[in-house]
């Protein structure tokens, strides 16, 4: 990410505003909200995921299921990753509780 951000950069110091005239894709990028529990996403929401998409599934897992936050002893929250059918492309995830925006970065790639 920060390599594109980079590029887009250099690009608008060097180019004139005409030529470049699109946006960043902002569903990629992670948002973390740094309270106690952290609060993070990336992507899609299951709503806006169910309103583009017929085949969206969402896995939902405890953060007690994580090795991490086992050894951390900061069991609670939990991780939902949003994706489309047995493929399994993923749309957006979101995360609360310690470290919650560690895994969103990790997910956002």
């Amino acid at each position: 990410l920060a390599v594109n951000q980079a590029g887009v950069a250099a690009w608008n110091a060097t180019m004139p505003k005409l030529l470049w005239q699109t946006k960043p894709v902002e569903e990629t990028i992670p948002r973390v909200t740094f309270t106690d529990p952290e609060v993070a996403s990336v992507g899609l929401s299951l709503e806006e995921a169910q309103k583009k998409f017929n085949d969206v599934r969402e896995c939902f897992r405890e953060m007690a299921n994580y090795d991490r936050a086992v050894c951390d002893g900061h069991l609670e929250g939990h991780v939902s990753i949003v994706h489309r059918g047995v493929k399994g492309v993923i749309l957006g995830a979101s995360a609360v509780g310690a470290g919650a925006g560690e895994i969103i970065a990790e997910l956002g790639l």
